[in-house]
């Protein structure tokens, strides 16, 4: 029975092997194993075949224990294992778990040598050598923190003059874009060489900040070329600046208008030739009365144009909005977050303005909802693959770590590809 399957389904298929495991062997031929395969097939292959493969697979959850909110989740390189946190009153204890058998390996506590306690983390960002980059409460005194990969101790502090209000790190990790904001209230965005220890540039065009918290939101291309930050506002009134730099020269290359209200999220294509922003709306239907919504719109960076956008209309008040976005597995879709009425994951097509799938979470009065993304380099190695499908694969697959609450859900997303996202892989 195993043989024809293989034969019958694509051996790439990431449902397979959920099949394969759901029958019961002992009985092969019996009504039990029949029985089992038309479930599997019904749950688990039916929805791939109507959606191109493009469906949520539940890997399980991760239960903290904590009965906190998990506001910072990220995967550690090389490797299955997962940290999450920051727990514990002084906001420095964090978990971490091997993902892929779900269990917790250990607990451990960001410590200075020098000082007794550190602030509560704001921040966490995986160097792709392993080390941590940490970004404190205390960030006032213009402090990043380093540690040690495996480790996790204490490496080295990298200061600033000016409070730091958002970090982000280069595709490489020899880069740092700081934000930070000045006491005459400009945010601006510095990039720090990690090797060499200075700093190259300092982006002269800043935000004006006027009241705001700083910047809502700091991503580096995937190319490493470019970066491009939100500011994040207090003042519902003014519309939102995103602003795209090139990292090499420090020269501003994109002045985009974002949104007005709470959702406020930058990434962009693997091509780095696009950039996704979320942004909230509030439109007078008449007097009195809004109509709140949230939109994903993707910008071409050449023409700084729309290519496409999808609104999210918000029916639980404004705290019912997109919390977190990434791409998805090939980067012909977005994966977003909605929360507090309504605990969500939306896998959205924006280009056919369609939502592909959606995965309810359990309602939580929490609004946070940080996801982490995994690349699923083991897709399509399994034992039936041949030499030329490893080098022209047919679809990409990742692994998301959704924090909700106290739990953070992993959730597995295939996604097929074209000709030629196939050939930018070879």
């Amino acid at each position: 029975m195993i043989t024809p399957l293989r034969s019958f389904f694509r051996s790439d298929n990431v449902h397979y092997d959920e099949l394969i495991r759901s029958m019961d062997f002992g009985v092969v031929g019996g009504k039990s194993f029949y029985l089992n395969a038309l479930c599997c097939f019904v749950s688990c292959l039916l929805p791939s075949l109507l959606l191109g493969n493009e469906t949520f697979v539940n890997l399980g959850s991760l239960d903290t224990q904590t009965k906190r909110m998990i506001p910072l989740v990220s995967f550690l390189p090389h490797g299955s294992q997962l940290i999450c946190g920051p727990f514990g009153d002084a906001g420095t204890q964090f978990q971490v778990w091997d993902w892929k058998s779900r269990s917790k390996l250990k607990w451990i506590q960001f410590r200075h040598p020098k000082e007794k306690d550190l602030s509560r983390v704001l921040e966490l960002k995986s160097l792709p050598d392993g080390r941590l980059v940490t970004r404190h409460s205390s960030a006032s005194t213009g402090k990043i923190t380093v540690w040690k990969a495996g480790t996790f101790q204490f490496e080295k502090e990298i200061h600033f003059q000016e409070p730091v209000v958002k970090i982000a790190i280069s595709p490489k990790g020899t880069l740092l874009a700081v934000g930070t904001v000045a006491h005459r209230g400009r945010c601006a965005v510095k990039i720090y060489d990690l090797k060499e220890h200075k700093i190259l540039h300092i982006l002269a065009q800043g935000f004006p900040r006027n009241g705001g918290y700083g910047l809502a939101s700091l991503e580096f291309s995937p190319d490493g070329k470019y970066v491009a930050g939100m500011e994040d506002l207090e003042d519902t009134v003014r519309r939102r600046e995103i602003r795209v730099w090139e990292v090499s020269s420090g020269h501003l290359v994109a002045l985009l208008p974002g949104g007005q209200k709470w959702s406020g999220i930058v990434c962009f294509s693997p091509d780095s030739q696009s950039l996704y922003t979320t942004t909230g709306h509030e439109e007078l239907i008449k007097e009195g009365q809004y109509s709140i919504y949230n939109s994903i719109s993707r910008y071409d960076l050449k023409s700084l144009k729309v290519i496409s956008q999808w609104k999210y209309k918000s029916t639980g008040g404004n705290d019912d909005s997109i919390v977190s976005m990434v791409l998805g597995p090939a980067g012909k879709s977005v994966v977003i977050g909605t929360s507090f009425f309504h605990s969500q994951l939306l896998h959205v097509n924006l280009k056919k303005k369609q939502i592909l799938q959606t995965e309810k979470l359990k309602p939580t009065k929490h609004s946070l909802m940080p996801i982490a993304v995994y690349i699923d380099t083991d897709a399509g190695k399994g034992e039936n693959k041949n030499a030329e499908r490893l080098k022209s694969p047919t679809q990409r697959s990742k692994i998301y770590a959704v924090a909700h609450f106290d739990r953070i859900e992993l959730l597995k997303l295939a996604e097929a590809i074209g000709p030629t996202d196939r050939t930018k892989t070879k």
